[in-house]
């Protein structure tokens, strides 16, 4: 359980959180670079990676056999995701 548990979270959720975090700091650098507002962009990846995060706990949790309900998080990242990358192209074309 736990050998099986530990390398589903690091192949998923610990590499979307780290992504989503890593693009929050380049939209932040961009933003100082550039001038452009990006601040919504930052935003939702910070949700998208803290949410990853979360997630991974109740991953854990559900490795143990006890109920949890996943839909919620991933309807949220998907939201945050979808709006970064929308933000994203509408600034910089896609």
């Amino acid at each position: 359980g736990g050998t099986r548990f530990h390398g589903y979270a690091f192949a998923t959720l610990r590499q979307l959180g780290a992504a989503a975090g890593m693009a929050a700091s380049l939209t932040t650098w961009l933003e100082s670079a550039t001038g452009q507002n990006l601040r919504p962009v930052t935003d939702d990846l910070i949700v998208v990676s803290s949410t990853a995060k979360s997630a991974q706990f109740k991953m854990a949790r559900a490795a143990t056999g006890r109920p949890v309900d996943f839909e919620p998080m991933f309807d949220q990242m998907q939201h945050s995701w979808g709006n970064a990358l929308d933000a994203l192209e509408s600034h910089y074309g896609g």
